[in-house]
């Protein structure tokens, strides 16, 4: 492999390790927020889940990914690791 195509390729990797590690924060920045939420909805005695606020994001994510390009099995199976480990820690 060329050198030039070497330094193209370990640029392209530190942008995939930035990427992800933006990731990880907005992951972790989610997860506060639904510790926020639960501890309201428990303070109302609310049920920790909620099909339609659920079914609204998932629209939502989904229309987005479509504009995007993003495959729809894959934001379907991304949202619901969000969505479970979001009621883990809300029921917590």
């Amino acid at each position: 492999m060329s050198e030039e195509k070497e330094l193209k390729l370990e640029g392209l990797r530190e942008d995939m390790r930035v990427v992800t590690a933006n990731i990880i924060k907005l992951v972790q920045k989610r997860m506060e927020i639904a510790s926020q939420i639960g501890n309201i909805k428990n303070n109302l005695m609310m049920n920790i889940e909620d099909i339609s606020v659920e079914q609204e994001i998932s629209r939502y994510v989904h229309e987005m990914g479509m504009q995007t390009g993003l495959n729809n099995e894959f934001i379907g199976r991304l949202l619901n690791l969000l969505f479970l480990e979001s009621i883990k820690i809300q029921k917590e």
